[in-house]
């Protein structure tokens, strides 16, 4: 079973929300570097670059697709600088609303 099948109807709502794009273990790296698999939602609004980077949990005994890992990225080019911020939330697959 695909770990994501559990949690999918919830990226395709929020994707909807926000109007994003949905990317799958991260295509455009090299193949030595997609090792796990994920879910990513990218989006632009006024200018600011946002993505959510969605990736189960893992353990030293395996991947605990329960307990899912969303970070928060935001990105920006400010006088030929790049800003960021990042955040992190763990959730439980029952606090997902699906």
């Amino acid at each position: 079973m695909n770990r994501f099948e559990k949690i999918e109807s919830f990226i395709k709502k929020i994707n909807q929300e926000i109007g994003g794009l949905i990317s799958k273990d991260r295509p455009h790296f090299p193949k030595a570097l997609r090792t796990f698999e994920e879910r990513r939602i990218d989006w632009e609004n006024s200018g600011i670059r946002k993505a959510i980077l969605i990736q189960p949990t893992f353990e030293a005994t395996g991947v605990n697709s329960d307990l899912w890992n969303f970070t928060l990225v935001a990105w920006a080019w400010i006088n030929n600088a790049r800003v960021s911020y990042f955040r992190l939330w763990t959730k439980e697959i029952g606090e997902l609303g699906n």
